[in-house]
C-alpha cells in the first residue's frame, strides 16, 4: 500500500524537476515533426504578459470607407464646392441633405507620403503628367518593384486598376516570358518548350557571365545557355500564350501593344505571332545584339496573342510587354527573396537601355522585408548604405522619373506562444526612411499603415483574415486594402498638386 507520504514526496520531486527544467532549460526547443516543443520559462507563470497586439479596428474601416476617386468625381461633376479657407467640403446630394465633410478630417484618416524637407515636389514630374493629360496621346508607365509581398500582381493589381479607371490605359504591362511563381492574377500565361530562367538575384546561374538581366532583373531562354555553333545543331522550338484571365480586372484583360525586350542572340531565330489562333506576323530576330525591341501593334485591343519562337538559339528574354497605345500602365515587378539591393549589380549601359525604352514616370520600390529574419541591429546601417546606393543608381539613370519606396509591413516572429515584431523591424524601417529622404525620393512606411508594432497578428486574426498564418504576407483581401491606403494617399497628393497648379493659372 502507498503510503500518502510517499506520494507527496513523488509529487514535490516531479514539481521540483519541472521548477528546475524551466529555470535551466527553457531556452531549448525540441521539435518532433513539424510540432515545435519548448519549455516554458518560470517565470511567465507569475509576471503578467505585457505583449499588446495593436488594435486596427480604424485603420480597416478608414481604409475600406475612403475611396479618394469616389470623392474625386464629385468634385470633377460640380457638384462640391470647396471653401479653402475652413477646409470643408460641402457635397450636394440632390434632394437629401447636405452632407458636410472636413478635408483636415479626411487626411488623418489616410496615411500620408512623406517627403524631403517636408515639401512635395518628389513626384511632380508624375503629377505633371497626369495633369496636362499626357495619357490621352501617350503611356504613363509606373514600375512597381517589390519582394515576395507583391507576388502575382498582389497590390500592384489593385493600382494599376485605379490608376487605368481614372486616367484611362488597357493592359497588364510588363511580364516575364515564363511565370516564376505560379499563377498571375491579371493574365493568363501557358509555355510550351523548354523553358528556364536566370536571375540577377538569389541563386545565380555560374553559366552566366554577364549581368545584362534587364530592368526586371532576370531573363529567359528556351536553348540552353551559349550553343557552341559548330557541334550544335539542335532547332529549338517554343511558345507564349497570352490571354484575358476571367478573375482580373476587366482593363487588364485587353491590349493593342506587344513589345519583346531581347538580346544576347547567337544565331538565327525567328518569331512568329498569332491572334486568334490566326497568323499575323513573321520574322525573324536580330543576332548579335546588346539590346533589341520587337514590337507589334493592333489596330484593335485584342485579348489573346500567342508568341511562337524557332530557330537554332533563344535570345535572352528580358520581358515582354502588353499595352495599350495611351493610358496608365502599371508592371508588377516581384523579386522574391531579393533585399532591394540588385541594381548595382546589374549592368549600367544594359539597364539604361531598357529603362530608357520603358520610360517610367513613376517607380515604386517596395523592400525590406527579405532581410527581417536574418539582420541584426548592428548590419542596419549596412543594409541602409547599400540600399542608398541603388536609389541613386536608378536616379542616375533616369533623373526624370518620380520615384517613391514603401517600407517593409509589420511582420511577426513566434516567441513562446506569441507573436511579435521582430527586434531590427523598427530599425530597418527607419534606416529605409531616411535613405529614401536623403536621396531625394518620397516615402510610404507601410509599416506604420498598418499599425505599426505588433500590428501584424491582428491582420492575422481579423474576421476575414488580412494577412496569412505566416505572419508575413497579405491575403487577397488584406492586399487589397494596403493598395487601397497607398493608392489614396498617392491621388491625395496628386490632387493638392491640381489645387496649386490651378491656384497659380
Amino acid at each position: 500500500m502507498i503510503k500518502p507520504a510517499h506520494t507527496l514526496a513523488f509529487l514535490l520531486s516531479v514539481l521540483a524537476i519541472i521548477v528546475l527544467a524551466m529555470l535551466f532549460l527553457s531556452d531549448i526547443s525540441l521539435k518532433i515533426g513539424s510540432y515545435q516543443a519548448k519549455i516554458p520559462e518560470f517565470k511567465s507563470f507569475f509576471v503578467k504578459d505585457t505583449i499588446e497586439y495593436a488594435d486596427i479596428t480604424n485603420i480597416v474601416n478608414n481604409a475600406e470607407l475612403v475611396d479618394i476617386d469616389s470623392i474625386q468625381n464629385i468634385i470633377d461633376s460640380a457638384l462640391i464646392s470647396i471653401n479653402s479657407d475652413s477646409s470643408v467640403i460641402t457635397v450636394d446630394s440632390i434632394g437629401v441633405d447636405t452632407v458636410v465633410l472636413n478635408v483636415d478630417s479626411l487626411k488623418k484618416m489616410i496615411h500620408a507620403i512623406e517627403y524631403p524637407d517636408n515639401k512635395k515636389n518628389s513626384l511632380n514630374d508624375f503629377f505633371s503628367a497626369l495633369y496636362h493629360q499626357s495619357w490621352k496621346t501617350n503611356v504613363i508607365r509606373v514600375m512597381h518593384f517589390g519582394d515576395s509581398q507583391i507576388e502575382c500582381d498582389r497590390i500592384t493589381s489593385y493600382i494599376r486598376n485605379k490608376l487605368q479607371s481614372r486616367f484611362m490605359g488597357f493592359g497588364p504591362g510588363l511580364l516575364p516570358a515564363i511565370q516564376p511563381y505560379g499563377n498571375f492574377f491579371s493574365i493568363d500565361q501557358i509555355n510550351t518548350g523548354d523553358w528556364k530562367r536566370y536571375t540577377s538575384f538569389g541563386k545565380v546561374d555560374t553559366n552566366v557571365v554577364h549581368n545584362n538581366f534587364g530592368a526586371m532583373a532576370a531573363f529567359s531562354r528556351y536553348a540552353p545557355l551559349y550553343n557552341d555553333s559548330v557541334t550544335d545543331s539542335t532547332y529549338y522550338t517554343a511558345s507564349i500564350r497570352f490571354s484575358a484571365a476571367k478573375t482580373s480586372y476587366r482593363r487588364t484583360r485587353k491590349f493593342s501593344e506587344l513589345k519583346l525586350f531581347y538580346g544576347n542572340l547567337q544565331k538565327d531565330a525567328y518569331i512568329e505571332l498569332l491572334i486568334n489562333n490566326l497568323i499575323v506576323t513573321r520574322d525573324s530576330l536580330i543576332p548579335d545584339s546588346l539590346f533589341c525591341v520587337y514590337m507589334y501593334k493592333s489596330d484593335t485591343l485584342i485579348d489573346n496573342i500567342e508568341i511562337k519562337f524557332y530557330g537554332y538559339d533563344s535570345p535572352d528574354i528580358y520581358g515582354i510587354s502588353l499595352i495599350d497605345t495611351v493610358g496608365v500602365e502599371v508592371d508588377n515587378i516581384a523579386l522574391r527573396g531579393s533585399s532591394g539591393t540588385l541594381f548595382t549589380k546589374l549592368d549600367y549601359n544594359h539597364l539604361e537601355l531598357m529603362m530608357n525604352e520603358l520610360d517610367p514616370k513613376l517607380v515604386i520600390l517596395q523592400f525590406g522585408g527579405n532581410v527581417m529574419p536574418y539582420i541584426n541591429m548592428a548590419k542596419v546601417n549596412s543594409f541602409g548604405y547599400y540600399f542608398g546606393r541603388q536609389l541613386q543608381r536608378l536616379k542616375k539613370i533616369k533623373p526624370n522619373t518620380s520615384f517613391v519606396v514603401i517600407g517593409p509591413s509589420d511582420m511577426s516572429v513566434k516567441k513562446d506562444d506569441k507573436y511579435i515584431t521582430y527586434q531590427a523591424l523598427d530599425s530597418v524601417n527607419n534606416v529605409l526612411k531616411r535613405v529614401s529622404i536623403k536621396a531625394g525620393f518620397a516615402y510610404w512606411d507601410m509599416y506604420k499603415a498598418m499599425g505599426g508594432r505588433n500590428s501584424m497578428p491582428s491582420w492575422v486574426n481579423a474576421d476575414p483574415p488580412l494577412a496569412s498564418k505566416d505572419y508575413t504576407h497579405f491575403t487577397t483581401k488584406g492586399a487589397k486594402l494596403v493598395a487601397n491606403m497607398f493608392y489614396n494617399a498617392l491621388m491625395l497628393d496628386y490632387d493638392e498638386y491640381r489645387k496649386e497648379i490651378k491656384k497659380n493659372d
